[in-house]
């Protein structure tokens, strides 16, 4: 069994990846969305870290989106709704967690 030490410096670490590369995404989806719509303004910003949130802001609407929102968009499921075990593309489902977000 592994060392409850290593445990959970494994899930830290894990933690800080996923943070970094949602932030990462975001930042590059925003980016790409004031190039294409102009001075709209369009930022995020890491809120909390347990669980995971950000607040995005696109054109003075403020969201938030968390981790858990993430996670349940990233699931595969099969054609009975039964978890496949793979994910989809981070970058997709961010995409479509905006669009979602910022239409309601």
């Amino acid at each position: 069994m592994q060392d409850w030490k290593e445990k959970i410096k494994a899930k830290i670490d894990e933690h800080g990846n996923k943070r970094v590369e949602v932030t990462t995404t975001f930042n590059t989806l925003l980016s790409e969305l004031e190039m294409v719509a102009g001075r709209i303004g369009a930022q995020v910003i890491e809120v909390t870290d347990y669980p995971l949130t950000w607040k995005i802001e696109i054109n003075k609407k403020r969201f938030l989106v968390t981790e858990n929102d993430i996670d349940r968009k990233q699931i595969l499921t099969d054609s009975w709704d039964k978890a496949t075990g793979e994910k989809r593309d981070l970058n997709e489902v961010l995409q479509e967690i905006l669009v979602e977000k910022f239409v309601e």
